[in-house]
């Protein structure tokens, strides 16, 4: 794994992956856009990723998250 891509790349879709991990289409796809996969989700893209036959370790799944742009807007910078 080199990207968080990769983990989405696991699975044929969007909506397929969505349903194996029991989650709403849009809510993956959100994660795809923000490059950042919940940790309590974790278990389970690991559990459905081995069940195709690929193997993902929570600390991959870590570095990846690790590697997402930060969110939110730059702070300002507070003068003295």
């Amino acid at each position: 794994m080199q990207a968080i891509q990769d983990i989405f790349a696991i699975w044929p879709s969007i909506s397929v992956m969505a349903s194996e991990l029991e989650q709403l289409p849009d809510t993956v796809s959100r994660w795809r856009k923000k490059g950042r996969i919940p940790v309590d989700v974790w278990p389970k893209i690991i559990e459905t990723a081995a069940r195709r036959e690929v193997l993902i370790t929570a600390a991959q799944l870590m570095n990846l998250n690790l590697e997402a742009p930060p969110r939110g807007r730059p702070r300002k910078a507070v003068s003295a």
